[in-house]
Protein backbone atom coordinates (compact mmCIF):
# COMPACT_ATOMS: atom_id res chain seq x y z
CA UNK A 1 0.00 0.00 0.00
CA UNK A 2 1.37 3.46 -1.00
CA UNK A 3 1.74 6.00 1.97
CA UNK A 4 -0.33 9.29 1.39
CA UNK A 5 2.31 12.09 1.26
CA UNK A 6 1.45 15.13 3.98
CA UNK A 7 -0.80 17.50 3.22
CA UNK A 8 1.24 20.73 3.11
CA UNK A 9 -0.21 24.91 2.57
CA UNK A 10 0.13 28.13 3.76
CA UNK A 11 -1.42 30.27 6.64
CA UNK A 12 -4.15 32.40 5.12
CA UNK A 13 -5.16 34.39 7.91
CA UNK A 14 -4.23 35.05 11.61
CA UNK A 15 -8.01 34.68 12.94
CA UNK A 16 -7.38 35.36 16.62
CA UNK A 17 -4.54 34.68 19.67
CA UNK A 18 -5.61 31.06 19.49
CA UNK A 19 -6.67 30.11 16.02
CA UNK A 20 -5.74 30.49 12.30
CA UNK A 21 -7.40 29.58 8.89
CA UNK A 22 -5.42 27.39 6.68
CA UNK A 23 -5.63 27.49 2.78
CA UNK A 24 -6.68 23.93 2.52
CA UNK A 25 -10.07 22.21 3.01
CA UNK A 26 -12.18 19.51 1.83
CA UNK A 27 -10.75 19.87 -1.51
CA UNK A 28 -7.41 18.62 -0.37
CA UNK A 29 -8.60 15.98 1.77
CA UNK A 30 -8.49 18.00 5.13
CA UNK A 31 -10.34 16.39 8.08
CA UNK A 32 -11.93 17.35 10.92
CA UNK A 33 -9.48 16.77 14.07
CA UNK A 34 -6.43 16.65 11.58
CA UNK A 35 -3.05 18.23 13.05
CA UNK A 36 -0.58 20.39 11.31
CA UNK A 37 2.46 22.59 12.23
CA UNK A 38 3.29 25.69 11.31
CA UNK A 39 6.99 25.62 9.93
CA UNK A 40 9.75 28.24 10.49
CA UNK A 41 13.48 27.82 9.66
CA UNK A 42 16.45 29.35 11.02
CA UNK A 43 19.99 29.93 9.40
CA UNK A 44 23.34 28.26 11.04
CA UNK A 45 25.86 30.43 10.03
CA UNK A 46 29.76 29.22 10.97
CA UNK A 47 31.25 31.08 13.10
CA UNK A 48 34.39 32.18 12.01
CA UNK A 49 33.58 32.98 8.23
CA UNK A 50 30.14 33.86 8.34
CA UNK A 51 28.91 32.01 5.40
CA UNK A 52 25.86 29.54 5.78
CA UNK A 53 26.09 25.82 6.86
CA UNK A 54 22.58 25.29 6.45
CA UNK A 55 19.01 25.58 7.22
CA UNK A 56 17.46 24.18 11.06
CA UNK A 57 13.45 23.61 10.38
CA UNK A 58 11.67 23.65 13.28
CA UNK A 59 7.37 23.19 14.22
CA UNK A 60 6.66 27.01 15.54
CA UNK A 61 3.46 25.74 16.59
CA UNK A 62 0.92 22.48 16.31
CA UNK A 63 -2.42 23.18 15.58
CA UNK A 64 -5.62 20.89 15.12
CA UNK A 65 -8.26 21.49 12.86
CA UNK A 66 -11.91 22.53 14.08
CA UNK A 67 -13.29 23.53 10.95
CA UNK A 68 -13.52 22.43 7.21
CA UNK A 69 -14.76 24.46 4.39
CA UNK A 70 -14.07 23.68 0.67
CA UNK A 71 -11.18 25.87 0.27
CA UNK A 72 -9.93 26.25 3.64
CA UNK A 73 -9.84 25.67 7.15
CA UNK A 74 -9.61 26.55 10.80
CA UNK A 75 -7.35 25.18 13.40
CA UNK A 76 -6.41 26.41 16.96
CA UNK A 77 -3.17 25.74 18.75
CA UNK A 78 -2.68 23.18 20.80
CA UNK A 79 -0.05 22.40 23.51
CA UNK A 80 0.62 19.37 25.71
CA UNK A 81 1.29 20.74 29.40
CA UNK A 82 2.16 18.12 32.40
CA UNK A 83 -0.41 19.31 34.75
CA UNK A 84 -0.52 17.59 38.22
CA UNK A 85 -3.83 16.76 39.48
CA UNK A 86 -4.09 15.17 42.74
CA UNK A 87 -7.40 12.76 43.32
CA UNK A 88 -7.90 10.72 46.02
CA UNK A 89 -6.17 7.11 44.88
CA UNK A 90 -5.83 8.50 41.26
CA UNK A 91 -2.16 9.48 40.22
CA UNK A 92 -1.22 12.57 38.04
CA UNK A 93 -1.99 12.86 34.53
CA UNK A 94 -1.72 15.05 31.16
CA UNK A 95 -4.52 17.43 30.45
CA UNK A 96 -3.82 19.02 27.00
CA UNK A 97 -5.01 22.97 26.73
CA UNK A 98 -4.67 25.94 24.37
CA UNK A 99 -1.12 27.32 23.66
CA UNK A 100 -1.56 31.18 22.83
CA UNK A 101 -0.03 32.04 19.25
CA UNK A 102 3.30 34.08 19.90
CA UNK A 103 2.38 36.84 17.33
CA UNK A 104 5.07 39.50 18.45
CA UNK A 105 8.06 38.34 20.71
CA UNK A 106 11.76 39.08 20.61
CA UNK A 107 13.64 35.86 18.65
CA UNK A 108 14.93 32.95 20.83
CA UNK A 109 18.53 32.00 20.11
CA UNK A 110 19.52 30.89 17.20
CA UNK A 111 17.35 33.78 15.65
CA UNK A 112 14.48 30.80 15.62
CA UNK A 113 11.28 32.87 15.69
CA UNK A 114 8.40 31.71 16.68
CA UNK A 115 6.04 34.34 15.25
CA UNK A 116 3.04 32.93 13.29
CA UNK A 117 2.30 35.07 10.41
CA UNK A 118 -0.03 35.25 7.38
CA UNK A 119 1.86 33.20 4.78
CA UNK A 120 3.65 30.53 6.41
CA UNK A 121 4.16 26.90 5.81
CA UNK A 122 1.69 24.80 7.36
CA UNK A 123 2.41 20.81 7.40
CA UNK A 124 0.54 17.41 8.28
CA UNK A 125 1.67 15.49 11.44
CA UNK A 126 0.74 12.67 11.83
Amino acid sequence: MTERKLLRGKVAAILSDYELAISMGRNRGVKLGMEFAVLGDAGIFDPDGGETLGRYYYDKVRVQIQQVEENYSVATSRRADMTMTFVPSLSPFLTETGHKLTLDESPTPLDIDRNVRKGDVVEERR
